[in-house]
């Protein structure tokens, strides 16, 4: 039992087999087919032969029934005997119009009754012509109703010389069809298994493949129809699973990157603390700034990391109500100036524009992309600022004239610490997780983030949200 059931196990779980077996047996059915057609269509050939022979052989008896005016029963026999002798006729019999036979080849007694009809089914009720299969003939009947008395006349065929054709004829048919189902078998498991080659081989990469070598591929040149399609959509996916695998360990390199300076500087100044900061004032003070100032950068990159986590996990949750953003442009252009009162504003706010936003989060992409835009215009201190509606939107836009973005980089700005001039990452600070961030709150908000630039020249982001008022 247990062998019967890992032979089913292996075809249930064997593409190939299941395949191949389906092919076969499409093929067994067809020569099923064939061999039924050909069965009947040679038995009603032979038959409608048989019936072709019958007015013939009738002429003749009529005829001879004319020229001598009567029928004598030994005479006659002879006759009939002489008829059909090329057309396998067996036996040939007359009967009156009331059924009773007048003479046949053989002796009355010895005669095969044609109108016998006790052992007759529904079957040879309605064929009569059948009704002495058994006994290996076909019977093929003929009525003259001019000659007086009615005349009926029977003929039996004998099938022996049939029969041996027929089976010769349906051997030589299974033996083809046995030889083409061995064909079949050589070409179509070959065949097969050239097809799923290409599955084959996607098992023996996906075997292969792990976090040191995702950049197997597997070959696309012996796959064809479906299959090509398969191992294309396969490859692309690995193309999307090593980039963000890529992406997660640059993720994770740029974390501990991230909090390894500042954990060096606790750590420094706590050391520092404990050999002179009791006795030195000085040293005291300095050592509790700088600890308070990374513990509070530590702070904002754990409070930016826990948002981005929400995001992937989909935690984050847009409180959405009526909001002039107009006024909370404004606002948050304000509070930025005052820290920066250096720069030369231009502003071009719309006045009184609501929608139905998430202020706290709307108010957070503001300052993003406002202090992005003072980050980097370094001497060029300069921004633009314009907020409008157009059509069931509004457009908020922030320009600096600033170092710019250059076209390799500019597909990757969205990416979580991503920074385009690692060089400047000091002098610019942040941690390179603020546009990603932006794109998420848009995005929360159905809405779609821009950014043309060009190096040396400055940067333009825009920002178009739908305004979802109430009907």
């Amino acid at each position: 039992m247990k062998k019967v059931s890992n032979i089913v196990d292996d075809y249930r779980y064997s593409l190939r087999k299941r395949i191949s077996s389906t092919y076969i047996s499409i093929y067994l059915m067809i020569c099923l087919i064939v061999m039924i057609v050909f069965v009947a269509g040679y038995a009603l050939y032979s038959y409608s032969k048989f019936s072709s022979y019958t007015p013939d052989i009738a002429q003749s008896i009529i005829h001879k029934i004319e020229v001598d005016g009567s029928i004598e029963p030994n005479e006659f026999r002879f006759f009939l005997a002489s008829l059909g002798g090329d057309q396998n006729v067996s036996e040939i019999l007359l009967y009156n119009e009331q059924n009773e036979l007048l003479v046949s080849t053989t002796y009355a007694n010895s005669a095969v009754d044609f109108y016998e009809t006790q052992d007759r089914n529904v079957l040879t009720s309605i064929f009569p012509q059948f009704s002495k299969l058994d006994l290996g003939y076909y019977a093929d009947q003929y009525s003259d109703s001019a000659i007086a008395g009615g005349l009926k006349i029977v003929v039996y065929y004998s099938l022996s010389t049939f029969m041996d054709e027929y089976v010769f004829i349906i051997k030589t048919l299974a033996m083809t069809l046995s030889a083409g189902l061995l064909i079949f078998i050589l070409i179509g498991f070959s065949r097969t298994e050239q097809m799923l080659r290409p599955i084959a081989e996607v098992t023996k990469i996906a075997k292969q493949i792990n976090g040191e070598n995702l950049n197997l591929r597997i070959d696309e040149k012996d796959a064809r129809y479906e299959l090509k399609e398969l191992v294309q959509t396969i490859n692309k996916m690995m193309d999307r699973i090593q980039l963000s695998y890529n992406k997660q360990k640059r993720f994770v390199s740029d974390v501990s990157h991230e909090l390894r300076t500042p954990i060096a500087v606790i750590s420094g100044y706590g050391s520092m603390l404990k050999r002179w900061g009791k006795t030195d004032p000085a040293i005291l003070d300095e050592s509790i700034d700088a600890i308070i100032n990374e513990a509070s950068n530590m702070n904002d990159l754990v409070e930016k990391l826990l948002f981005l986590a929400r995001n992937d996990n989909e935690n984050i949750t847009f409180e959405m109500d009526l909001c002039d953003v107009a006024k909370l442009c404004g606002d948050t252009i304000k509070e930025t100036m005052l820290v920066h009162s250096d720069f030369e504003v231009q502003l071009d706010i719309q006045n009184q524009i609501f929608a139905k936003i998430d202020e706290m989060r709307m108010k957070q992409l503001f300052r993003i992309l406002i202090d992005n835009a003072v980050k980097y215009s370094l001497s060029r201190k300069y921004i633009a600022v314009s907020l409008k509606t157009e059509n069931e939107f509004f457009i908020f836009s922030v320009k600096d004239k600033g170092i710019g973005i250059s076209k390799e980089d500019l597909p990757n700005i969205f990416d979580r610490f991503y920074r385009a001039d690692e060089s400047r990452t000091k002098l610019t600070g942040g941690y390179g997780l603020g546009l990603a961030m932006a794109k998420i709150i848009v995005l929360g908000h159905k809405g779609k983030i821009h950014v043309v630039s060009k190096v040396d020249e400055g940067s333009e982001f825009s920002v178009k949200i739908p305004l979802n008022l109430p009907q």
